[in-house]
């Protein structure tokens, strides 16, 4: 049998109470009601689903627990428990707004109420993927803890623009224990300021106190909207998880007042979502205040806001999808932090604590407090290290180092990693299979393993180290644009100012120098100047030079002119050889004759062979 639920209304000029029963209505409503004497009460039978429409002025009593799809009315009246005996005492109503419906109701939602002997409290219970917002003033009595009210959103939107408030101070208030509000699905939506003493706010401090036990978020959103949030309340973040969404400016800060309760609690709270489109936003507390955050448990930022975090304990690190997060302060992380879109900036020496920073697609993730030591991973995204002593590990195997004038760390450089030595990272570099290094700057020791290729300028130009350790297999790709000007101007160069050491190649694992020609705009193509006689370039110096026992130069590498051209011919051959006494590596760029030099050379050996055959016949006519 479908289960009946009761309500009753008295008007607020009521002195008689008339009974009236409606079964099953697909509306109730109420603003037929005048108030008048005599008929001044009634009770209705309602189905679920029914929608309460109150117009006019009076209490609508719920006697016990009641299912309803939405309620409207303007403002005057009133909703609360019921004062009949035969009443529950702690009725639930229950809002299921269907999917696509809103309604509003502008009159007074009592969290709790006295019938002459007793409190009765009157909870909410929001469900239905709809939406009810309530925009009058709500206001209740300070009672005992046993008879708190409690407010629930399990699903869809349940929006406060009115007040829920308390005209007393402190602590106390009829939400102001442990679970008294709770989002377990949906969104509780706020639009006024949750925190402030007088009659606008969303929830004053007589209503709910700041302890973070008084605001359970589990698994569902607490948004913020239309006026700027300053908290020093509390909430906690349940195992489901929790969303803070703003809209508008939210600031939280310590409040002394309540000795640091008001914190983001969960000592096994699940993830905490920040979100939403307001610009500096932030909160100041610790996390985990009745201990700490489970290890699989993150900070989450997504939405194109901005958040600043300080003073916050993470252990299941922190994840930026979009917008700016900003951790600062006391602030760490024991968890890895993710950063696949938006922007992470780490302001504190230990903001990022023992976790590793793992860099991808759009995002960047700014360095700015020297004694960074994590070990970042990138496959996309920009790392700022903004000039600041940093010794981590950091993996590139995509994205972008910038300023790191600073990093005397280890750079690993892996398939599809380039790095651009205009960063001018110090420390040491290890270049791996797939890997590139090119650009002009000053970096640390180089490894050039197989399968890496360094490519001194971006066009011509100059690439600096500490020292080179070459291996079989790797490459060298130097442009040359004009081989009679100065090294680093006409054509690629590298300068090693410690050891070159090439005892990782030998005459059967060499390593590749491809001469690429470009033309006088720069690009590849015919030499912008001949080679019209032989030409000695640097390669590279160097300040020591190791090589395998009994080998030359020309055992170790393969000089590769299959891009040096000069006006569509390719280059003759060229050689490489160890200038010693000025600590050089050169290459002898071979002449390149003048295409019209072909004709006279072909001419020439022409005539020199007609002059060979007259010289034979005239021989062997003497002979006769």
């Amino acid at each position: 049998m479908k289960k009946i639920n009761y309500l009753r209304w008295f008007l607020a000029a009521a002195t008689a109470a008339a009974l009236v029963d409606q079964v099953e209505a697909a509306n109730v409503n109420l603003s037929n009601i005048n108030g008048t004497a005599g008929n001044a009460s009634g009770t209705y039978r309602l189905g679920i689903g029914d929608i309460v429409m109150q117009n006019g002025g009076g209490t609508v009593e719920f006697l016990n627990d009641t299912i309803i799809g939405g309620l409207t009315g303007t403002s005057g009246g009133q909703i609360s428990s019921g004062t009949s005996s035969s009443g529950v005492q702690y009725p639930t109503l229950t809002i299921n707004v269907a999917t696509g419906s809103s309604y509003n109701y502008s009159g007074m939602w009592r969290p709790n109420s006295w019938d002459g002997a007793r409190v009765l409290a009157l909870d909410i219970y929001k469900t239905g993927e709809g939406t009810q917002e309530f925009s009058g003033s709500t206001t209740g009595y300070n009672v005992s803890y046993s008879t708190r009210p409690q407010l629930t959103v399990d699903a869809g939107t349940l929006i406060i623009s009115g007040s829920i408030f308390h005209d007393l101070t402190g602590v106390g208030g009829y939400f102001a224990v442990a679970n008294t509000v709770m989002v377990t699905g949906g969104t509780l939506e706020l639009r006024n300021n949750w925190d402030a003493w007088t009659t606008g706010a969303a929830f004053n401090y007589g209503s709910m106190g700041p302890e973070s036990e008084c605001l359970m978020v589990n698994g569902g959103t607490l948004k913020f909207s239309a006026v700027t949030q300053s908290a020093t309340r509390g909430w906690t973040v349940g195992n489901n998880g929790a969303t803070i969404w703003a809209d508008t400016k939210f600031t939280k800060i310590t409040d002394p007042n309540f000795g640091g309760k008001a914190a983001i609690a969960g000592s096994n709270g699940g993830n905490l979502t920040l979100t939403g489109s307001a610009l500096d936003c932030s909160f100041a507390e610790s996390v985990g205040v009745a201990g700490t955050w489970q290890n699989t448990a993150k900070l989450i930022k997504n939405g194109t806001g901005s958040w600043t975090v300080q003073g916050v304990a993470l252990n299941g690190g922190v994840t930026v999808n979009q917008g700016t997060l900003t951790i600062s302060g006391a602030s760490s992380t024991s968890g890895n932090m993710t950063v696949t879109g938006g922007t992470l900036n780490l302001g504190a020496i230990n903001s990022a604590g023992n976790g590793s920073i793992i860099l991808s697609g759009t995002g960047i993730v700014n360095v700015s407090s020297a004694g960074f030591t994590n070990t970042a991973t990138l496959t996309g995204g920009t790392l700022n290290l903004n000039n600041v002593a940093v010794t981590s590990t950091i993996n590139l195997n995509g994205g972008n180092i910038t300023n790191g004038s600073g990093f005397t760390g280890s750079l690993i450089v892996g398939n599809g990693g380039v790095y651009d030595a205009a960063t001018n990272l110090k420390g040491t570099h290890t270049y791996n299979n797939g890997s590139r290094l090119v650009g002009n700057g000053t970096i640390g020791a180089v490894r050039l393993n197989s399968g890496a290729v360094l490519a001194p300028g971006n066009s011509i130009g100059t690439i600096s180290m500490r020292s080179l350790a070459v291996q079989g297999g790797s490459s060298f790709n130097i442009e040359i644009q004009d081989p009679t000007r100065l090294a680093g101007v006409g054509y690629d160069t590298m300068n090693i100012g410690g050891a070159l050491d090439l005892t990782g190649l030998s005459a059967s694992n060499k390593a590749t120098i491809k001469l690429i020609s470009l033309n006088s705009a720069g690009t590849a193509g015919g030499l912008a100047s001949p080679i019209t006689v032989n030409r000695n370039i640097t390669l590279m110096t160097y300040g020591s030079l190791t090589q395998p026992t009994g080998t030359n130069l020309s055992d170790l590498f393969t000089i590769d002119t299959s891009s040096l051209t000069y006006n569509g011919s390719l280059a003759a051959n060229s050689t490489i050889y160890n200038d010693s006494a000025n600590g050089q590596i050169m290459l002898q760029l071979s002449a390149i004759p003048e295409p019209s030099t072909y004709g006279f050379m072909i001419g020439g050996v022409s005539l020199l062979a007609g002059l060979a055959r007259r010289r034979q016949k005239k021989a062997i006519g003497a002979v006769a």
